[in-house]
């Protein structure tokens, strides 16, 4: 890089990154060049170059930015994996470069195409679901850019088991309705005896919301309706059979394009009055969604407004976007509406939208289209005792001229004795002939910015032919008359601040589109209020924290008859010096209200001394020096009821900020963590259907379903639930009753009972089970397990939807054994160290107890033939694992053995387990005293061998020692 620098005296030249990072060591500056020998990307960035002239501090710089091109490098190549068919693979590819890759995959060799089954997400990530055997191969993430190419490879296996279902077969797929398609098929031709259901498989082919979506059905049946599709759009159809062991290969696909429909909107009409007998219509075509179909016609009626009986209609083609009514009366209101039509006939029309055509213009007088002059012939007779003139003027609405309805507030100017004329202006004009005006702006929106500012922002007109240049703001106090006290601003952009306002006072705004040469109306009027100048509204907040579960409020338990109220600073600017919080107790309709004054320091509070069990209302205001602020709303609370110690409370506190968001059959549920979140276990999750006749009644709420949540959950997705169907066509069981009751009249010939363990996520682990009765026995299950039920209602040749899922556990086993090795195997008794006869006996519980286990059995004697009953019990709860037996005789053998017990019995015993209890003298031999630790056989050992010793015996003794010693 070259830098060259002139000035007298010779100015000094260094450079430097404007990043501030130093300048690499490898880096070399020649005279006043910086020169880099081996570029690499680190080198990439800004350079300055700095002249200074010699002991000043005057300089000047130039920049130069360095671009160092790499080749791509693959820092994340994609894995091999084997899955099985029907599973979903994932391969994942990052890679580095400059300029930065672009990624894409090939598979053996060839582009790999997003479609049905293949997706490329977010770059790098290749989704493929439901894996068939076709999809085996290697698969190449390859990433490129004007410098270079990066490949890397992954192979992906699919296995496929032995004894797998084949597909369905003969799948076709038929348009119901315009949102209704009857699907057909065959049982799979190879073992079919082992499936255990189907999965459903459809996107749309077009368009970029292409999600597929997936549902389970029986295997009992042979057809199905998929409803809820768009109208006039095409779908894919395939199926899957799943067994214990997999999923079978897709059937075949079919695609299919629903019936039309009637649209389900009107367009939107901009009407303006072009001429005194012309008004002409402009409308936007509808979208895809809201058509239905292919827009053939539309169909526009009119009439008059004295004489709405007399409808006139025209028709125009699809294509069209405006349409001129002709050959209508002068200053004459005219209401119009407007339809569209597909092949399935006409949508539901628009609402009625009045319109007044133009007077004939009057050419000998030439009135402006800016202004409106007013003249007074002669003052009044008694002209020398008035003050003043007050001049009214208001715009009358086309409505309003022929509905008769009672005239608006008029604009008022007061005028100076003196005058004769005024001058009106910023008045809308009537338009040139054949250039209608600009629509007025859309979405208007007013938000207070301070106490004396309001942001006011709009909207272009959609439907406008005029090109607008600019906006007229029109700015004035509500309900005021003076037209002088209204202000007009000018904006090119599509907001305005208006300031210069006066505090907490409410203002009508409107806005105007200006074009070239000619103005629209305004447009509808916003209202609202500017800042208060005293203290805020207290901060939303600001909440009662107290314990109690009969509500949903966010709270926090303290004491029995104490509430505790925080507050937080108020978030305008103003300086708060003072807080009153006021009390109330309305439940006995009494008026007392209590005050209470805070300083400002105070961001909470604990009223004290209320009474346990009772209703209290509180609300709490800011004050500064000019005086308290607007009040909050009134908050209620309930304080607890007296402490119970025998129960004690079941939770600290209730979760907060709980939002529940409805999808098709699933509701999500969100919330946030109660204040002392870190002294709860989990939470509790209760919802139930609530019936139509429950809320016309008033009756008494049923019982609710509950999930347990861990205590980390911060929200929880329920499925399984009814979806809310305008037209059911199969009736569904009770418990999912207050939905529509269309289906009453389809005769159920009987149920599909659905059955799994709560919480699985693998389709192929639901079992599904028919009944023709209102009952059936489900068996095979697991002890002591929490299962999920929902039953389906079948029609003839139609099924409906499951209902509402209920869940319910088995009951506990009676009959198990502790792990292996089992029962006393696993309690060892031992002796202990300090008395002989105290053993300590110990056991690990089994690992599958069938239920919860409530108490151990310990038996044990000295004689193994000794009837059971005779045995010494030895009875334990099921929370030890320990016990001391004391009181055996010394020298003796005894049989151990163990059970466990639940509520439904007790189980088996383990195997028997014999230990031999030390002799008396156990302790004086080995060491003199009851303290000894050595254990009877190893003392045996130490008097032998100090008899032999002393004595000093013969080989034959040796021998017997060492006899004695194994």
């Amino acid at each position: 890089m070259e830098c060259m620098a002139q000035g007298q005296p010779k100015p000094l030249v260094s450079w430097s990154r404007q990043d501030g990072k130093p300048i690499s060591t490898d880096l070399v500056v020649v005279a006043t060049n910086l020169v880099i020998r081996d570029t690499r990307r680190h080198h990439a960035g800004v350079y300055v170059c700095r002249a200074n002239k010699p002991k000043t501090r005057e300089f000047v710089i130039a920049a130069a930015e360095l671009h160092v091109l790499a080749p791509p490098v693959i820092l994340q190549p994609p894995e091999a994996v084997s899955l099985s068919r029907g599973n979903t693979a994932r391969f994942i590819c990052n890679s580095s470069g400059e300029p930065p890759p672009a990624l894409h995959w090939l598979r053996n060799g060839q582009p790999v195409r997003s479609f049905r089954r293949v997706k490329t997400q977010s770059p790098g990530v290749l989704l493929i679901n439901q894996l068939a055997v076709e999809d085996t191969g290697f698969y190449q993430c390859i990433a490129d850019n004007s410098v270079g190419t990066a490949c890397a490879t992954a192979k992906l296996t699919v296995i496929v088991r032995e004894g797998l279902p084949s597909s369905p077969r003969r799948l076709l797929a038929v348009p119901y309705s315009s949102t209704t398609v009857l699907l057909t098929w065959e049982r799979p031709e190879h073992n079919f005896d082992q499936v255990i259901g189907y999965s459903v498989h459809y996107q749309c082919v077009a368009g970029s919301y292409n999600v597929e979506y997936q549902f389970v059905v029986s295997k009992s049946t042979v057809e199905y309706q998929v409803k809820e599709l768009l109208p006039h759009t095409e779908y894919t159809f395939y199926m899957v059979a799943y067994s214990l062991l997999g999923a079978s290969s897709p059937s075949n696909s079919m695609t299919v394009k629903m019936l039309e429909d009637v649209p389900s909107t009107a367009p939107q009409l901009s009407i303006a009055s072009i001429s005194p007998t012309d008004i002409r219509l402009t409308w936007h075509p509808l979208s895809s969604l809201q058509s239905r179909g292919a827009v053939t016609r539309y169909r526009i009626e009119y009439s008059t407004v004295d004489q709405a009986d007399r409808v006139f209609s025209e028709e125009v083609g699809g294509n069209e976007t405006q349409f001129t009514l002709r050959e209508l009366q002068p200053n004459r209101a005219y209401r119009l509406r407007m339809s569209a039509g597909t092949g399935a006939g006409f949508g539901v029309p628009s609402e009625w939208a009045h319109q007044q055509t133009l007077a004939h213009y009057n050419h000998s007088h030439g009135i402006s289209p800016l202004f409106f002059s007013t003249g007074f012939a002669q003052p009044s007779p008694n002209h020398t005792q008035i003050f003043g003139y007050k001049l009214s003027y208001r715009e009358v609405e086309a409505e309003e001229l022929a509905n008769g309805d009672k005239p608006r507030a008029a604009h008022t100017i007061k005028l100076r004795k003196k005058n004769r004329h005024h001058l009106l202006t910023g008045l809308a004009s009537p338009p040139p002939l054949g250039n209608p005006p600009p629509l007025p702006p859309s979405t208007l929106q007013a938000t207070a910015n301070s106490s004396t500012s309001i942001w006011l922002r709009w909207e272009k007109p959609r439907f406008s032919s005029v090109r607008v240049v600019g906006y007229t703001v029109r700015c004035g106090a509500a309900g005021i008359t003076n037209a002088s006290l209204v202000s007009y601003h000018t904006s090119s952009a599509q907001e305005i601040l208006l300031g210069a306002l006066k505090p907490f006072t409410l203002y009508e705004l409107a806005v105007q589109s200006n074009g070239v040469g000619v103005v629209g109306p305004f447009s509808i009027t916003v209202e609202e209020s500017t800042l208060s100048d005293t203290a805020p509204h207290p901060s939303s907040s600001a909440r009662v924290l107290l314990q109690s579960e009969s509500r949903w409020l966010e709270r926090a338990a303290r004491v029995t008859s104490g509430m505790q109220r925080r507050k937080t600073k108020p978030t305008h600017r103003s300086r708060t010096s003072d807080a009153g919080l006021q009390t109330h107790r309305p439940a006995d309709g009494s008026s007392l209200k209590h005050w209470i004054g805070l300083r400002r320091k105070h961001t909470r509070f604990t009223l004290r001394e209320l009474q346990p069990n009772r209703a209290y209302r509180l609300r709490m205001s800011a004050g500064t020096g000019a005086g308290f602020g607007v009040p909050s709303e009134w908050a209620h609370q309930q304080t607890l009821a007296h402490y119970n110690h025998s129960m004690g409370y079941r939770a600290q506190s209730s979760p907060t900020d709980l939002k529940v968001r409805a999808r098709s059959n699933t509701l999500n549920v969100t919330w946030q963590p109660s204040p002392n979140h870190t002294q709860i276990f989990g939470y509790k999750l209760s919802y139930r259907e609530v019936e139509a006749e429950e809320l016309a009644n008033g009756d008494k709420p049923r019982a609710a379903h509950t999930i347990k949540l861990r205590k980390k959950n911060r929200h929880h997705l329920l499925t399984g639930l009814a979806r809310c169907r305008p037209r059911p066509t199969a009736p569904r069981p009770s418990g999912c009753a207050g939905r529509s009751r269309g289906s009453a009249s389809v005769r159920v010939v009987g149920y599909t009972v659905r059955c799994g363990a709560a919480g699985i996520t693998n389709a192929s682990l639901v079992s599904y089970h028919t009944s023709s009765a209102q009952e059936i026995l489900l068996g095979a299950l697991k002890p002591f397990t929490l299962y999920e039920l929902a039953v389906q209602s079948n029609g003839v040749g139609v099924v409906g939807p499951f209902s509402i899922t209920v869940e319910e556990s088995t009951l506990s086993d009676s009959s198990f054994r502790p792990k292996v090795p089992a029962g006393v195997s696993e309690c060892v008794p031992s002796p202990s160290r300090a008395e002989p006869s105290l053993y300590e006996v110990s056991w690990r519980p089994p690992l599958e107890p069938n239920g919860m286990i409530v108490g151990y059995l310990i038996l044990y004697s000295s004689s193994l033939s000794q009837p059971q009953h005779l045995w010494t019990n030895l009875s334990q709860d099921g929370t030890i694992t320990s016990v001391e037996v004391r009181g055996l005789s010394s020298d003796t053998r005894y049989f151990f053995k163990m059970g466990a017990s639940t509520k439904m019995g007790e189980g088996p015993y383990s195997p028997l387990k014999d230990v031999n209890t030390p002799p008396l003298d156990y302790g004086r031999r080995a060491t003199g005293g009851p303290g000894c630790r050595v254990k009877p056989a190893a003392s045996v050992v130490v008097v032998v061998v100090v008899v032999v010793v002393v004595v000093g015996q013969s080989i034959c003794s040796l021998l017997l020692l060492f006899l004695l010693c194994i």
